[in-house]
């Protein structure tokens, strides 16, 4: 009888609590975190190992300066490698990966974006070089997006003048840059390349899709040379009768025959030493 009475005291004094406002304590189980760390699973020893060698080969218009370290992209071709070659013959694994990795560079989202922000970098600093009376500017492959189509990586650009160079405000933009921190010279060299067949690995003095604006301060005109025609050049009005939104269209200007080819900064760092 008495443990009757001890259970009916605490079910009064529980319904009591309740009516009197107070609140009664329940046990919260906390739900489980949505945003947990996700587990990284560090990348093969045998595939960091390999990741030099394998840049190395990965080379874009014949410019290492374009290989960019997405790992993202580079290690699964590595790994790839690995498996299909064995872990025995290197040279194999080495030249499978990297064939894999500049295919996969130019045609997936990560690849092509840390491309082209190599591109577009590289573009919008352009590398200034004097030669005596003869200045240089190097602007490397026209600034765009790289795209890579039927085994070639090419770039489509804004600044590109219907595959024959670059337009002529982005010429005399580099032009003006050029005269102001490089005065006194006579001989001013705007030099672009514009790939689209660029074949791999890169023949030894190719150079299809390069041109080369040379400013002759007495002349005052624009000579347009092209890198795959080797007989004959183009010529600019004078650059007082040259308006910015004149596209100097290589097909547009007036032909001259060959005089020299001019030497540009990617034919001086390709020559062998």
């Amino acid at each position: 009888m008495r443990k009757w009475f001890a259970v009916l005291a605490v079910g009064f004094a529980m319904v009591m609590t309740a009516r009197s406002g107070c609140p009664i304590r329940k046990r919260v189980v906390p739900p489980e975190r949505s945003d947990a760390m996700p587990v990284i699973t560090p990348p093969d020893p045998a595939v960091v190992a390999l990741r030099e060698e394998v840049l190395a080969k990965i080379v874009y218009w014949g410019r290492p300066e374009y290989t960019p370290r997405v790992w993202s992209v580079i290690d699964p071709a590595i790994a790839s490698a690995l498996r299909w070659e064995g872990r025995d013959d290197r040279a194999a694994i080495v030249a499978d990966a990297a064939d894999s990795a500049y295919r996969e560079i130019a045609s997936t989202p990560d690849g092509q974006k840390a491309l082209e922000t190599l591109v577009m970098g590289r573009y919008t600093h352009p590398v200034f070089t004097r030669d005596g009376d003869l200045v240089r500017i190097d602007l490397g492959v026209i600034g765009g997006s790289p795209t890579y189509f039927r085994g070639d990586v090419w770039v489509h650009s804004e600044l590109e003048v219907f595959g024959n160079g670059i337009t002529s405000a982005e010429v005399l933009r580099n032009l003006a840059i050029a005269l102001v921190t490089h005065p006194g010279a006579r001989v001013y060299q705007v030099e672009v390349d514009v790939p689209f067949r660029w074949p791999r690995p890169l023949p030894p003095g190719w150079s299809k899709g390069g041109y080369t604006y040379v400013y002759q301060v007495a002349e005052n005109r624009l000579r347009i040379y092209r890198n795959d025609e080797p007989t004959e050049f183009r010529i600019s009005r004078r650059l007082d009768d040259l308006r910015t939104p004149d596209p100097l269209d290589w097909t547009e200007l007036e032909r001259r025959p060959m005089d020299r080819m001019p030497e540009r900064s990617f034919d001086l760092r390709s020559r062998p030493r």
